[in-house]
This record gives structure tokens, C-alpha cells and sequence, in this order.
């Protein structure tokens, strides 16, 4: 393909723009809950045992959970995928506010490690879908940018609401930017029309291949 034609293909489509601003609100969760949660626990009399168990919990549930959402993805579909890990990311949020001591507080936190990991997985694929090939590693670095840009504001929100009064601001805030993600989850529709994205893009080239 000659610049001309690379040119014309179009980038900022506002489904790539959707999925950009879903993967930032999903990470500011990930990275929010994992930075301030040892913080918000030491301020509501916690222990930092039970921290480090929480978090563990996140690591083991997150990766287990990779393992079996690839292939969910690809046969289910990445929309639901999205729309399902926002919405436990969002329930692992709240959870704390019910019970924040134990055995369910480690729920909550695995849970947050599952919805995180569905997510992330479901979005960073959508990204690659709807791209036009020929502006493929372009549109993968915005994508990476936008992971960036929430791994630098997720922790900071996170200390920011957690030094408040209440610390349960920050769970609110979180939870806020979950609600957020799984809104824009529901937007991500490309899938039930592939013909509006770019003629070059994978999951289009795919589809008529199929039909």
C-alpha cells in the first residue's frame, strides 16, 4: 500500500476512541486498587498481612483468569467479555464498602484481579480488531499510550481519595471509573456491524471472509 492509501485509511475511528477511553478507565482501576488498598486498610485498622494476602489473591485470580478468557474472547465474542470483566471490577470495588476484613475481603480482591484481567484482555484485542492494517503498530501505541497515561493517574487518584476524609472516597472514586468502563463496554458495538470499520481492519477482513 502506497502513503497516499495509508493516508486515507482512518485511525481516530470512534469506535478505537471508545475502546482507548475504556481501556484508560480500566486500568485506573487496576492500578488504582492495587496502590491504595494497603494505604486505605492501615487507615481503617487493618493488617498488612491482609494485604498482602488480598493481593495475592488479585495476582493469582488475574492470571488464572488470562488463561481462560482468550479462548472465551475469540468464541463468545470480545463485547461481553469487556462488559462482563467492568462489571465484577465494579462489584469487587463495592464489596469493600459492605465487608473489609477476612475471607471476604480476599473475595473481593480476586474478584477485582478477574474483572481486570477479563477486561484488559477483551479491550487490548478490540484495539487490534478495529484498527486499519496498515496503521496497525500506530494505532497499537496509542493504545499502549493510554495504559501509560492511567498508570501514572491510577495510583496517584487512588493516594489522593484514600488521604481523604472519608477513606471510603476512595472506593467510590474507583468504583465511579469501573461504571465508567463498563459504560463505554456497552458502546464498543462493532462487532454487530463490521462493514463500518476500516476496510483493512482484522476482525472486518475476517468477517467477510466468513460471509
Amino acid at each position: 500500500m502506497n502513503a497516499r492509501a495509508r493516508d486515507t485509511e482512518r485511525l481516530w475511528s470512534p469506535v478505537f476512541v471508545t475502546i482507548i477511553a475504556a481501556t484508560l478507565f480500566t486500568f485506573m482501576v487496576g492500578q488504582g486498587v492495587n496502590s491504595g488498598t494497603t494505604v486505605y486498610l492501615e487507615r481503617t485498622g487493618g493488617t498488612l498481612a491482609l494485604a498482602g494476602i488480598g493481593a495475592l489473591s488479585f495476582s493469582v485470580a488475574a492470571g488464572i483468569m488470562r488463561l481462560i478468557c482468550g479462548p472465551v474472547i475469540d468464541s463468545r465474542g470480545r463485547r461481553i467479555i469487556m462488559m462482563l470483566g467492568a462489571a465484577l471490577m465494579l462489584i469487587g470495588t463495592a464489596g469493600p464498602l459492605l465487608c473489609n476484613d477476612g475471607v471476604p475481603f480476599i473475595i473481593w480482591r480476586a474478584l477485582q484481579g478477574v474483572g481486570f484481567s477479563a477486561s484488559t484482555t477483551a479491550v487490548s484485542t478490540a484495539a487490534a480488531d478495529v484498527l486499519p492494517f496498515s496503521r496497525l503498530g500506530e494505532g497499537i501505541g496509542y493504545a499502549g499510550l493510554g495504559q501509560a497515561i492511567s498508570m501514572a493517574i491510577g495510583p496517584a487518584l487512588a493516594l489522593f481519595l484514600v488521604s481523604t476524609n472519608p477513606p471510603e472516597n476512595f472506593y467510590f472514586g474507583l468504583m465511579a471509573c469501573a461504571a465508567l468502563s463498563l459504560g463505554l463496554s456497552l458502546l464498543c458495538r462493532y462487532e454487530k456491524d463490521p462493514a463500518r470499520l476500516p476496510a483493512t481492519s482484522e476482525y472486518r477482513v475476517r468477517w467477510e471472509r466468513r460471509t
